[in-house]
């Protein structure tokens, strides 16, 4: 992202410049303790500040822009280990309402979001399902002018702080058939299981039993939904793939920093060889992962095929590369690296996490094989 326009370098210097002086590392530690998941406090003056509208579209209150503006937060976000869910709770829901809501939904919802008055979780994965875009686990029934869904949802980020639940499920007269529901968090028949994963995000496992939306709460239509459904999964796994980028960044510049004072053997390990050699290698897999991140993000917008194939290679690639990145922080950290204490440790978990959620190198390296045969 080179070639920003001046409107795009002023977004990411005061994106970059505010969580630089206000989201240090004492603050997510403290955030995390709390089991709040989030301050909304801290959400509010986000939204006011424009960060929730900068990619919106200006009919409903945006400021216009695109992945540009999309990778400059997610990448920010990754760098600073913000544990605010953007990406859970605005980013994706607002992704799948701009391009399959109706018009109705998207002026009844979007712009709530970009005020930070809402918050909307994907409840997507079937819990029977490792990483699965089916949902023949979750039925939905239509009867006495609403639906009646029942299923269960695992993991689904930002649950316990969301609103609305946007939940897939399928028609029990039909195997290939699907569709995306807008459901209360708080309706009947909705039961959360609270939890918070390895690298301080607040999820749930979500039950539905016979959980009640009313009939104009599909979002877009059936014929649609699984086109929605796999539209999500990609953006999902494109965004976190960014903002895994930041956090490898900020753990390669922590790691050349501590090796500059870290002494062994009478000297800085900083001037050994092999250790430069080390950071070499750490600097080069980020540069790669950058560059094909940053291709991910801007062919969200291409056809299904085209968005797919560059989506799961992409994931393929970084997940190595984050792993090999997090990995090195942490042993030339030393014994210090691995304790709650000591920043890159938090960075090594966000670095874990995102190889398994929105499917992990295998399943994509699998979905790219296939995607690229049907292409030939």
């Amino acid at each position: 992202m080179d070639a920003l326009t001046n409107e795009q370098n002023l977004f990411r210097e005061s994106v970059e410049k505010f969580l630089t002086a206000k989201y240090d590392f004492a603050r997510r530690r403290k955030a995390i303790a709390s089991n709040n998941g989030w301050d909304r406090n801290l959400w509010r003056e986000w939204a006011e500040m424009g960060w929730f509208s900068a990619s919106l579209p200006e009919k409903f209150g945006g400021l216009g822009g695109g992945w540009v503006e999309e990778t400059i937060l997610h990448e920010a976000f990754g760098a600073c280990l913000v544990i605010e869910p953007y990406l859970s709770l605005l980013a994706l829901p607002r992704a799948v309402i701009l391009k399959h809501g109706s018009e109705s939904q998207q002026d009844k919802y979007l712009s709530a979001m970009a005020a930070g008055k809402l918050a909307i979780a994907m409840a997507l994965n079937d819990s029977n399902e490792r990483h699965g875009t089916d949902s023949r686990g979750t039925i939905a029934i239509k009867g006495n002018g609403c639906w009646k869904i029942s299923g269960s949802k695992s993991p689904v980020l930002g649950a316990p702080l969301a609103d609305l639940l946007i939940v897939s499920a399928s028609f029990p007269e039909s195997d290939n058939s699907a569709a995306l529901f807008f459901v209360e968090t708080n309706a009947p028949g909705v039961q959360l299981r609270e939890y918070t994963t390895i690298d301080g995000q607040l999820a749930a496992d979500v039950t539905l039993d016979g959980a009640t939306a009313t009939t104009d709460a599909m979002l877009g239509t059936p014929v649609d939904a699984r086109s929605a459904i796999e539209f999500v999964f990609d953006y999902a796994a494109a965004a976190s793939s960014i903002e895994a980028v930041g956090a490898m960044t900020a753990a390669v510049r922590m790691t050349g920093e501590y090796v500059k004072i870290r002494r062994q053997f009478g000297q800085v390990i900083g001037k050994f060889q092999v250790i430069q050699h080390r950071l070499a290698d750490m600097l080069m897999e980020l540069e790669y992962a950058r560059s094909i991140a940053y291709c991910a993000m801007s062919n969200l917008a291409a056809e299904d095929g085209v968005r797919a194939r560059s989506v799961s290679g992409a994931k393929v690639y970084i997940s190595k590369a984050a792993k090999f990145v997090g990995a090195q922080a942490v042993q030339l950290h030393g014994a210090i690296g691995m304790t709650d204490e000591c920043a890159i440790s938090h960075y090594f978990r966000k670095l874990a996490v995102y190889d398994l959620m929105w499917g992990d190198a295998r399943y994509h390296l699998g979905r790219y094989t296939a995607l690229s045969r049907e292409a030939r």
